[in-house]
C-alpha cells in the first residue's frame, strides 16, 4: 500500500462505482502503516448498490508472494492501476497484469500511455469520474483478453528492450539528432 500509486482512489472509485474490488498487498515497502489503515476503514464502507450476499465489497487481502500474485491477475475483471500522484515510470504491475491476460484501468499518465492501448489492452482515464463511469459498464468485458498478453510480450519483452536500447545506443554513437 503506497499513497503514490493510490489504492485509496480504486476503493472510492469501486464504492461509489457499486463494484467489488480487492487489494492484495501490504506495507513492507512502503513503511506507510497509517495509509493502510486509512484503506482499510474506507474498506469498511459499502455502495448502497452492493448486494451483500455476494460478501464483502472491499476486501483487503494482504500480502502475496510472486506465484499467489499471478494467480490473483488471472481472476481479476481488470487491475485498477489509478496512479493519479505519480507519473509511473514504468508500470511493472500492469505489465504482469495484463501478461495474464488481465485488462489494465489507469489514469492516463507517464509509462501507461506505453503500456495500455486504449480500448483494447485496457483503458486510460482522465479522472477519477471517468474511472466510476467506465466502471459501470461492460466496456472491460468486452476487451479480447488474449490482447493484453499479445501487448505486452511483442511490445515490452526483454528481446524487445534489447533491441531497443542497441537502436537507441548507434544513434547516439551515430550522432542521430541527439
Amino acid at each position: 500500500f503506497s499513497s503514490i500509486k493510490g489504492p485509496h482512489l480504486a476503493i472510492e472509485a469501486c464504492l461509489r462505482a457499486g463494484v467489488g474490488l480487492d487489494l492484495v498487498g501490504d506495507v513492507t515497502i512502503t513503511n506507510e502503516p497509517k495509509y493502510l489503515q486509512m484503506c482499510l476503514r474506507m474498506a469498511e464502507d459499502c455502495s448502497p448498490e452492493w448486494d451483500r450476499s455476494q460478501g464483502k465489497q472491499i476486501r483487503v487481502c494482504g500480502n502475496a508472494t510472486r506465484g499467489n500474485c499471478v494467480w490473483w491477475f488471472s481472476q481479476a475483471h481488470a487491475l485498477l492501476h489509478p496512479n493519479q500522484v505519480f507519473r509511473e515510470p514504468l508500470g511493472l504491475a500492469p505489465c504482469e497484469a495484463a501478461l495474464c491476460e488481465t485488462p489494465v484501468i489507469s489514469f492516463d499518465y507517464g509509462a501507461l500511455r506505453e503500456k495500455v492501448l486504449h480500448g483494447e489492452t485496457g483503458f486510460r482515464v482522465k479522472s477519477l469520474d471517468e474511472m466510476i463511469e467506465l466502471l459501470g459498464t461492460d466496456a472491460v468485458a468486452s476487451l479480447d483478453r488474449r490482447r493484453c498478453r499479445q501487448w505486452v510480450a511483442d511490445n515490452f519483452s526483454e528481446e524487445r528492450m534489447i533491441s531497443r536500447y542497441d537502436e537507441l545506443i548507434r544513434e547516439a554513437v551515430d550522432g542521430g539528432g541527439w
